[in-house]
């Protein structure tokens, strides 16, 4: 089942002098004693937990969610996804129900919109959480390793026009489907590099 419709969008930001944003990571933000316990470590924890801390957040402008995509364990940099397009079920508080994730992190942003908070989406377009070699096949090697990947990595090979169509359909999704209203993009610049890490 697809995510529900988004909220309507913000009005206009405020201008960049005075955005002051809040680097939340899911997990561990919303893992707190103000947060009921079935919320804790979760999507819905994050609004619980920004409602419990009232005045303490009341500058901030806007939410960013570092790590919001379903993750697959450490990457060669830090935890990284095992796909692009699908939220962590990990962080919904039905984990084994297929539509929880989606529907919780939606029910997040049109929560942080309500308050006045914009929502940034972490995204790293540089490599996955798959294991490189044949043991580690659980996502894009499945399909073609030498087309998504730069030779003997698990760093995604950006000059591949495939790479590129992923990364903005996942951009695109995040923003259509769960009304993400910008993006921080980390490692950017390997974006910019072909397979062989030179910069086009």
């Amino acid at each position: 089942a697809s995510a529900p419709a988004p909220p309507l969008p913000l009005a206009p930001p405020p201008a960049l002098e005075a955005t002051v944003v809040l680097d939340v990571d899911v997990r561990t933000f919303s893992d707190h004693e103000s947060v009921p316990v079935e919320h804790r470590g979760t999507f819905l924890g994050v609004l619980d937990r920004l409602d419990a801390a009232g005045g303490a957040v009341e500058r901030i402008t806007a939410l960013h969610l570092a790590a919001p995509l379903t993750l697959a364990g450490p990457g060669p940099l830090g935890p990284a996804p095992i796909s692009l397009l699908a939220p962590d079920p990990e962080l919904a508080t039905r984990p084994g129900e297929p539509t929880a994730a989606p529907a919780e992190l939606a029910a997040l942003v049109a929560g942080a919109h309500a308050r006045g908070l914009a929502v940034l989406f972490g995204v790293d377009l540089t490599f996955t959480g798959e294991p490189p070699g044949p043991a580690g096949v659980a996502s894009l090697a499945g399909l073609d390793a030498s087309i998504y990947y730069r030779p003997g990595s698990r760093v995604l090979n950006a000059g591949a026009p495939a790479v590129r169509a992923l990364g903005l359909e996942a951009v695109r999704r995040l923003a259509a489907d769960y009304g993400a209203d910008g993006f921080l993009l980390a490692h950017a610049e390997s974006l910019l590099q072909d397979e062989d890490g030179v910069v086009q």
